[in-house]
């Protein structure tokens, strides 16, 4: 299993825009084959940052979607709304 955390600054005048187009991400991206679970959360002491925290059954499934249509179309929307670069980390379930 693959766990990853995208986290990024969203500009204090663009926090509904990235909430309305990520939602639109969350939506389609939970149909990929392979997502587990794919959600957007917002830090509880500051709010204008957030994270998607994704789980996938393999690397394969992640780098799909990844090239998916939907993923190439709206995250660089997303990029727009951001400040600074988006940290990624990306985990594999130790057993």
């Amino acid at each position: 299993m693959i766990k990853v955390v995208a986290r990024s600054r969203v500009k204090p005048d663009k926090v509904s825009e990235y909430k309305a187009l990520a939602a639109r991400l969350v939506v389609v991206t939970r149909k990929d084959k392979g997502c587990i679970s794919y959600s957007l959360y917002q830090d509880v002491h500051d709010e204008f940052m957030f994270s998607f925290i994704e789980e996938w059954h393999d690397g394969d499934s992640l780098a799909a979607h990844l090239q998916s249509k939907h993923f190439n179309a709206i995250v660089p929307l997303l990029n727009e709304l951001r400040e600074g670069e988006t940290e990624t980390h990306v985990y594999r379930e130790v057993r």
